[in-house]
């Protein structure tokens, strides 16, 4: 039981230190929020802080997913203006919940990516992803997006709903009979539903998914990266040590490579615009 509670204030303290990280006012970590979506904060426990005998299983689980939730936010962000025509302003909480619904559909079939098509998948995932962000880039300066995005009553209702997510992978990863679906569920972004529910309710909406939309299909190529070059490594040393040596190395690493990127978007930006 002490083990179960010190990983969940671990991953807890994580989450609340993305959400801080996100909250910082320069654009360089505006443009990163797209990214931060789909940071791999459960993904990175559950390969080291569940059964790790099924590690790969895990991970081959958790491929199909971080692309889709990049596709499925760019959607939302791109069509905003065709489904608030159809649903007029829609609730933050009925938006998250339809999230929820369709994100479930795709997971139900349970698709994996074996190790050995993982490297070719994660290319083509970044053809694509590349090809389509470099299409979405602004050609004028983008809007300051509206801070609301991170109200502090929001916080209330998403730390505790993580906090129940994370407590249900950690119970379900006790168990290697259950790594399919460990895998599955720590590719759940939660982060990413409370973000796009908050945008939601903010007055600025659509300038922050404008600037969110130039990196949201960047982030699960960070994350997919950083799975790939982890699970490998994930063996018997204790999920303490795992965490030390295996995994503040890599989320500090993915926290550094989505600066770079957004850094060099912002570069892209000025000169696209002769600035």
């Amino acid at each position: 039981m002490v083990d179960l509670l010190a990983k969940l204030g671990v991953g807890t303290a994580l989450f609340v230190l993305i959400l801080l990280f996100g909250r910082r006012p320069e654009s360089i970590f505006q443009r990163a929020a797209g990214m931060l979506l789909t940071f791999p904060a459960l993904n990175g426990i559950a390969l080291a802080m569940t059964e790790t005998s099924h590690t790969a299983v895990k991970a081959a689980a958790m491929f199909p997913l971080m692309p889709f939730n990049g596709l499925m936010f760019f959607g939302y962000m791109l069509n905003i203006d065709r489904i608030e025509s159809l649903w007029k302003r829609p609730h933050p909480t009925a938006l998250m919940l339809a999230a929820v619904l369709v994100w479930i559909a795709v997971a139900l079939p349970g698709f994996a990516i074996p190790p050995d098509l993982q490297l070719p998948y994660m290319v083509a995932c970044a053809a694509i992803a590349l090809w389509l962000t470099i299409g979405s880039l602004p050609d004028k300066p983008t809007a300051a997006a509206d801070q609301t995005r991170y109200l502090q009553k929001w916080d209330l209702v998403r730390v505790p709903s993580f906090m129940l997510l994370l407590l249900v992978l950690l119970l379900l990863g006790q168990s290697g009979d259950y790594a399919l679906w460990t895998g599955q569920l720590s590719a759940f972004p939660i982060p990413g539903f409370f973000g796009l529910a908050v945008i939601a309710s903010g007055d600025n909406a659509r300038a922050a998914l404008r600037q969110m939309r130039t990196t949201v299909l960047l982030g699960p190529l960070v994350a997919m990266t950083f799975v790939y070059l982890t699970w490998p490594l994930v063996d018997q040393r204790g999920w303490t040590v795992e965490l030390i040596v295996l995994l503040i190395p890599g989320w500090a690493a993915c926290l550094a490579v989505i600066l770079a990127i957004s850094w060099v978007l912002g570069r892209i930006e000025k000169v696209a615009r002769g600035a």
